[in-house]
């Protein structure tokens, strides 16, 4: 077994593994865990494209290839063929890179275009930028930037909200989060942070008004700080502040400083990986690609829900705007139907 299988491998059996059985398997593969994180890019990447088409509801069908099967007829398949709902059938080469500008070599690439041109489909590169963020782009476009693609110089060029419906969610200015951890408290909804302990007090404010407060007598609300984990991760980023309150409480502040626009599977991901598999071990998009299979896309958690929550922020004084692929504002009502 080649060092790429002996990483499949170990990506498809580690999450239902415990810490020290997946310690005892990179001991038997003979896998370095401190060089393993950058090997297991490129399959969660098509993990979290697959989930993200998913949650979306883009697609009519989404064929994923087999990787050794064209070996055989030394073919350059891409990694997915997609029907999308108005019936376009394009194929997807799923990339991405932790460098400011995503390269492929001539040869590799006329060769992908040559295997689209025979079933007559349309290629395009799904690239994950080095920000994180998705974009879309043609094989005419990739050949008509020398092969090299950038977020800073490409994005705007992205087909990605237009062929697969995501949308741009503005977020004003002024928000503010208080969330209250315990050691000793009841969990709301079994939220917890690693090192603070039990989330039992929520606020949400906007401009220094009480939006939302949840505690146990309304616990079926946590699920909005569920919802909104992008949000607070973005806010954090601007403003946190943590105030020990006793030796066992803790209140972390977090505040957005300014406006910042989100792409709505943004909130869909961040969801994914604050979640703890059956192992007790975060999630990552192959993770949850598995548990999203198993369950036949059957979910608790989908755009609807990420919508619904905008909507009460809304409804409650947050003036947070929704721009779809066509450049104009949607309310929250033409989305969800």
């Amino acid at each position: 077994m080649n060092d790429v299988n002996k990483v499949k491998a170990y990506n498809d059996i580690k999450s239902y593994l415990t810490d020290v059985q997946r310690s005892e398997l990179l001991r038997w593969l003979g896998l370095d865990l401190a060089n393993l994180p950058p090997r297991l890019r490129g399959f969660n990447v098509e993990s979290e494209f697959f989930t993200i088409l998913h949650f979306l509801q883009s697609c009519k069908h989404m064929i994923s290839f087999d990787e050794a099967a064209p070996i055989l007829t030394q073919s350059y398949t891409p990694d997915c063929c997609l029907v999308l709902k108005n019936e376009e059938k394009i194929f997807v080469e799923i990339k991405s890179t932790d460098k400011p500008i995503y390269e492929i070599s001539g040869g590799n690439l006329q060769k992908k275009i040559g295997f689209a041109k025979e079933f007559g489909f349309e290629l395009f590169f799904a690239i994950k930028h080095d920000n994180g963020l998705w974009g879309l782009y043609s094989s005419d476009y990739l050949q008509s930037k020398n092969r090299k693609l950038s977020y800073q110089e490409d994005y705007s060029y992205s087909k990605f909200k237009k062929m697969f419906g995501s949308q741009l969610i503005h977020i004003p200015k002024g928000i503010k989060i208080e969330s209250y951890y315990s050691l000793d408290k009841k969990p709301l909804a079994g939220i917890a942070h690693p090192f603070f302990g039990n989330l039992f007090l929520y606020k949400f404010y906007f401009q220094d008004l009480l939006i939302l407060e949840v505690k146990e007598e309304n616990e079926i609300d946590a699920h909005y700080s569920q919802i909104l984990e992008a949000l607070q991760d973005a806010m954090s980023n601007q403003f946190q502040m943590e105030e020990k309150i006793d030796e066992k409480t803790i209140i972390v502040t977090e505040k957005l400083l300014e406006d910042t626009f989100f792409d709505d599977y943004v909130f869909l991901l961040s969801s994914i990986n604050h979640l703890l598999n059956n192992s007790n071990c975060m999630f990552d998009p192959t993770d949850f690609y598995k548990l999203l299979i198993e369950k036949r896309g059957d979910t608790s958690f989908g755009r609807d829900h990420v919508y619904a929550a905008i909507q009460f922020m809304q409804k409650n004084g947050v003036p947070i705007t929704i721009w779809a692929a066509d450049n104009k504002c949607h309310t929250i009502s033409d989305l969800i139907d």
